[in-house]
C-alpha cells in the first residue's frame, strides 16, 4: 500500500511506499506462541539466583551486634564478645565498645503547640489550585485520554487480576530485598580504628567488611532489573488483553492465556528490562549528587555541566524506556523477538508519530502528579495522626529547629516521589537514627525517639501509597500505549477510523494532520495521520 505523510505545509502531500515487511497485521497472535530470546531468560535466572545466594549469605553473616542482660543493662553480644574483649585488652581502651553503659529509663521533652501543620497543608492547596488553573486544557485533554483507558478496563476486567498477580510478585520481591538490605546492616566484625586514638590508646568498633557494600551495590542492581521485569510482564499481560479487544473483540483470550504468554517471552521481557535497567542507572550516575561542584570556585562551568548531565540523563531514560515499552508491545502482538520488534516498531511509529514514538505527556504528567500529591496528603496525615497521638510535637518547627524542620520535608518529598530509593532512605536513616537515640538514651537518659518516629512513619506510609497509586495508574498508561500502538497499525492496514472515539481523541492532539493513504490499486481514500502530542 501507499502511505501519505503529512509534512509541515499542509497543502503539501509526501507519499512514501510502505512494504509488507515494514507493518505488521491488526491482530495479536496469543496463540501457539514460542519461546522467544532464550538466552536473556538464561541470564536473567542466573543473575537472580546469585541475587538469592547473595542476600541469604548476609542473612547467614548476621548478627545483632548487642543484647540486653537479666537486669535490662545492655552488653555487647556474645556473638562478638571474644573479638571485643581481646581487641579492648591489646588496645587498653576504655571507650566505645569497650565501656558499658546503664540504662536509666528515659525523660521526655515537651513539645510545644502545633501550628505549622496548618500552614503546610493549605499552601500545597492552594498550588494544587493555581496548577489545576494554569493547565485546565491540558488536564481536561487528560481526562479525555484517561477516559477512554477506562474503558477499555471495563470491558476487560480480567486485566486487573493479572495486574494483581504482578504486584504480588512485585511485592514479596520488595520485601525480600528489604530483609535483604536491612539485614547487611548488622554484618560486622570487631576491628581497631586506624589512625584514631583517644586518650594515648587505639580504639576498637563494629566495621563493616568490605565484602557487604560489594553485594549490597549487586543486590541493588539485580531488584532494579526486577522491578523493571515486573512492569514489562504487567505491559504484556495488558497489551494481550487490550490488544486483542481492538482488533477482535470477538476473539479474546482469557487472562490465564495473558499470563502463560509471559512465560514464553520471559527472554525479550528480560532484555528490555534489561536495557531500561542499564538507561536508568546511566541516568543516576549521570544525575548523581554533586554538590561540590556547587560550593566550587569553578561553580560557573562545573554546575552548567551537571545541569547538562542531569538533562541528558533523564532524556535517555526516557526515550530507552519508552522505546522498550513499544517493543514490548509489538512483540505481544507478533511474537517476534526484542530485536525484530524494536525495528519493526520504530518504523510503524515513524510514519504516524513525529519522531517515531508516542510522548503523550499531558496523560503520564496528571496521572503522576495526582498519585504524588495523594501519597503526599496520605503521609502528611499520617504524620499529624502519630505526632497528636504520642504528644511529638514535630509539626512544630519551634520544637525541634528551623533546618531540622526542613530537612524532614525534603526527606518526605524526595523519598515519596521516588519510593523504591526512599525506602532505602528510610532503613538506611532509622538504623543509624536508632543507634544514636538507643546510645543517648543510655549516657544521658533522655529519649529522642519521639523526634524521628513520626517523619520516618508518614514517609513510609507515602512510599506505600506512592507506590499503590502508581501501580494503578500504570495500568491505565498501558492500556493507553496499547491503544496509541492499536490505531498506527490499523492506519498502516487501512482500517476505517472515521467516527470512532479514539480517532477524534487522535484528532485533538496538538499538531494533528491529515494524510491521504493511496491503496495498491491507486483509489484514494481520506485518512489521518496521527502527530506527537506536546505538553
Amino acid at each position: 500500500m501507499l502511505k501519505a505523510s503529512a509534512n509541515a505545509n499542509p497543502s503539501k502531500v509526501e507519499r512514501t511506499l510502505v512494504a509488507t515487511e515494514d507493518t505488521v497485521p491488526p491482530k495479536v497472535q496469543y496463540q501457539n506462541r514460542s519461546f522467544t530470546d532464550i538466552w536473556g531468560a538464561v541470564v536473567y535466572g542466573l543473575t537472580y539466583i546469585a541475587y538469592l545466594i547473595c542476600g541469604f549469605i548476609i542473612v547467614a553473616k548476621s548478627h545483632s551486634r548487642f543484647e540486653t542482660d537479666g537486669n535490662g543493662d545492655k552488653q555487647i553480644a556474645a556473638y562478638f564478645l571474644s573479638d571485643a574483649q581481646q581487641c579492648c585488652a591489646d588496645t587498653g581502651s576504655t571507650t566505645g565498645m569497650c565501656t558499658y553503659f546503664p540504662a536509666d529509663g528515659a525523660r521526655r521533652l515537651t513539645a510545644g503547640p502545633n501550628t505549622t501543620s496548618r500552614v503546610i497543608c493549605f499552601g500545597i492547596a492552594i498550588a494544587l489550585v493555581a496548577y489545576d488553573i494554569w493547565a485546565r486544557d491540558k488536564l481536561m485533554f487528560a481526562a479525555k485520554v484517561i477516559s477512554h483507558s477506562t474503558i477499555a478496563m471495563k470491558e476487560n476486567p480480567p486485566i486487573f487480576f493479572g495486574a494483581i498477580v504482578v504486584k504480588l510478585l512485585f511485592a514479596g520481591n520488595a520485601a525480600l530485598f528489604v530483609y535483604f538490605f536491612a539485614e547487611s546492616f548488622n554484618v560486622a566484625e570487631v576491628k581497631k580504628s586506624e589512625g584514631y586514638y583517644e586518650n594515648g590508646s587505639e580504639n576498637c568498633r563494629f566495621a563493616s567488611p568490605s565484602y557487604v557494600t560489594s553485594i549490597d551495590i549487586f543486590l541493588s542492581i539485580s531488584y532494579l532489573w526486577t522491578i523493571l521485569l515486573f512492569d514489562k510482564m504487567r505491559l504484556s499481560i495488558v497489551a494481550t488483553i487490550v490488544g486483542s479487544w481492538h482488533f477482535h473483540p470477538e476473539d479474546k483470550p482469557s487472562i490465564f492465556v495473558g499470563i502463560k504468554n509471559v512465560f514464553t517471552s520471559f527472554g525479550t521481557l528480560s532484555i528490555s528490562a534489561l536495557i531500561s535497567a542499564i538507561a536508568e542507572y546511566i541516568n543516576k550516575m549521570l544525575s548523581s549528587e554533586s554538590w561540590t561542584s556547587w560550593i566550587s570556585p569553578t561553580i560557573c562551568i562545573l554546575a552548567p555541566l551537571h545541569l547538562l548531565m542531569c538533562c541528558c540523563g533523564a532524556c535517555l531514560s526516557t526515550v530507552v524506556k519508552m522505546f522498550t515499552k513499544f517493543s514490548v508491545i509489538l512483540h505481544v502482538f507478533t511474537g517476534q523477538p526484542f530485536v525484530g520488534s524494536a525495528k519493526s516498531v520504530f518504523k510503524i511509529l515513524s510514519r504516524h508519530f513525529k519522531g517515531g514514538f508516542v510522548t503523550e505527556v499531558t496523560s503520564r504528567s496528571v496521572l503522576t502528579f495526582g498519585s504524588y500529591a495523594f501519597s503526599i496528603g496520605i503521609a502528611m496525615i499520617s504524620w499529624k495522626w502519630i505526632d497528636d497521638e504520642f504528644d511529638c510535637g514535630t509539626l512544630n518547627k519551634d520544637s525541634v529547629g528551623q533546618m531540622q524542620f526542613i530537612l524532614y520535608f525534603i526527606m518526605l518529598f524526595f523519598s515519596i516521589y521516588y519510593p523504591v530509593l526512599g525506602m532505602y532512605v528510610i532503613i538506611v536513616i532509622n538504623k543509624f537514627v536508632q543507634d544514636y537515640s538507643r546510645d543517648a538514651l543510655e549516657s544521658t537518659g533522655e529519649s529522642f525517639n519521639y523526634l524521628w518516629i513520626p517523619p520516618l512513619a508518614a514517609t513510609f506510609v507515602g512510599c506505600i501509597s506512592m507506590m499503590m497509586f502508581t501501580f494503578l495508574s500504570s495500568i491505565f498508561l498501558d492500556i493507553i500505549d496499547t491503544l496509541f500502538l492499536c490505531f498506527a497499525i490499523d492506519m498502516d492496514n487501512n482500517v476505517d477510523l472515521s467516527n470512532t472515539e479514539f480517532e477524534s481523541l487522535v484528532k485533538e492532539m496538538p499538531g494533528y494532520t491529515e494524510a491521504e493513504i493511496v491503496s495498491v490499486d491507486g483509489s484514494l481514500e481520506l485518512k489521518k495521520e496521527g502527530a506527537e502530542e506536546y505538553a
